[in-house]
């Protein structure tokens, strides 16, 4: 597991206020209503520009208003993780239930036909003895046979039938209480069955209204950010795109260091540092299973890993450390959840609204969760073999 701590708040530009002709831009819905907008214009950009003073107070402006719509949107984007992890556990619990339910029922039904079986015997044994008296008294049997031999043997076999009798009584008695019981835990499994399909339909709503939620704000978020990047590239003269790796590469310097996980369950050995191959790729989980909006497809975000190393100056040769550092982490899906910490994504960002320094999308999109994780083994390790080595040796990076 990465682990980072707690999430702090990149640091807010305490500068002069603005003035009031510049009003503020009305959030849409779905929109965190405790943001107050005051996204810069491109007239404010304009007037900043060729004054260097007022330049660098544009730039801090501009700074803090994507800080601000970043942390709008993670807090949706959050909200969409808590939702989406209620209803992976329901479904769980849903899908257990049904299969104890079923078990129960299937050995409620065998030890039904078991009792009916008993109860047949007991019904033979009785009608034998019944025929084997109906005659007369045994006494007066006895006494008046002309053949006292063959009553004798009469007597021999009734007194088997009334052995029989006893031992098949006490377990038609044993297999009528059993399958009582079970009836009973069956029915009990049902109700139960019943109340978790209920809940896991009631929170798979949840997810998905959370996850719709959450994509109305990332997209006013994603369009703002496109703004603002483009303004800190006009006021620096440079792409917005260097503005963007510019920006993720502060906030995640800004970002707390790595210590190491409180919890047992971290990944990785004690031994030295080394330079795998590329492992096999990990098993593709059944389609059915919703995603709420996340596209998990390891294979491709590996393919967009791989492009994505030149830009940090590495050669292909890290490329198999990053593939077991993350296949260790979460199997390259970018929905991996870590229920004890609270690690997401594919990179394993704790907790994974630091990832927000990457982009809105930040949940659901694994090419923007790779950015985050390559800028942060490039602020923390340097290569991503470094970060696999430290991974080995220690069980987390």
């Amino acid at each position: 597991m990465l682990t980072v701590p707690v999430r702090t708040h990149r640091l807010r530009w305490l500068g002069i206020a603005i003035v009031a002709s510049l009003g503020f831009a009305q959030a849409p819905m779905g929109a965190n209503s405790a943001e107050i907008r005051d996204d810069p214009t491109w007239s404010d950009v304009q007037e900043a520009q060729g004054d260097e003073e007022a330049t660098r107070s544009e730039i801090a402006r501009i700074e803090l208003a994507l800080s601000s719509a970043q942390d709008a949107a993670a807090e949706a984007s959050s909200a969409a993780v808590s939702a989406a992890a209620a209803a992976t556990t329901a479904r769980q619990q849903a899908t257990a239930a049904e299969a104890t339910a079923s078990a129960l029922t299937a050995q409620s039904e065998e030890a039904a036909n078991a009792f009916a079986e008993t109860s047949d015997v007991v019904g033979a044994v009785v009608a034998s003895r019944m025929r084997a008296e109906s005659t007369a008294p045994l006494s007066v049997q006895l006494l008046t046979s002309t053949d006292p031999d063959a009553l004798l043997k009469n007597l021999g076999l009734l007194d088997r039938l009334r052995a029989s009798w006893s031992s098949q009584a006490q377990s038609a008695r044993s297999s009528a209480d059993f399958a009582t019981a079970l009836k009973e835990q069956a029915t009990a499994a049902e109700t139960a069955r019943i109340e978790r399909a209920d809940a896991a339909e009631t929170t798979a709503a949840e997810a998905q209204a959370a996850a719709d939620e959450e994509q109305r704000a990332v997209t006013d978020v994603q369009q703002r950010a496109d703004t603002m990047y483009a303004q800190l590239a006009a006021l620096r003269n440079t792409t917005a795109e260097l503005e963007r790796a510019y920006q993720l590469s502060l906030a995640v310097a800004a970002q707390s260091p790595s210590t190491p996980p409180n919890n047992e369950d971290s990944s990785g050995s004690a031994g030295p540092p080394t330079t795998p191959n590329t492992p096999a790729t990990p098993s593709t989980p059944t389609p059915d299973i919703p995603t709420y909006g996340v596209t998990v497809d390891p294979e491709g975000a590996k393919a967009y890993a791989r492009g994505a190393l030149g830009s940090y100056g590495w050669g292909d040769d890290q490329f198999g450390c990053l593939v077991s550092l993350w296949n260790r982490e979460s199997g390259w899906r970018a929905d991996a959840l870590n229920p004890s910490s609270g690690a997401y994504g594919i990179p394993q960002a704790w907790p994974g609204d630091k990832m927000s320094a990457a982009g809105a999308d930040w949940r659901t999109n694994g090419n923007t969760q790779i950015n985050w994780g390559l800028a942060y083994i490039r602020d923390r390790y340097g290569t991503p073999c470094a970060a696999w080595g430290h991974s080995e040796s220690t069980g987390w990076y």
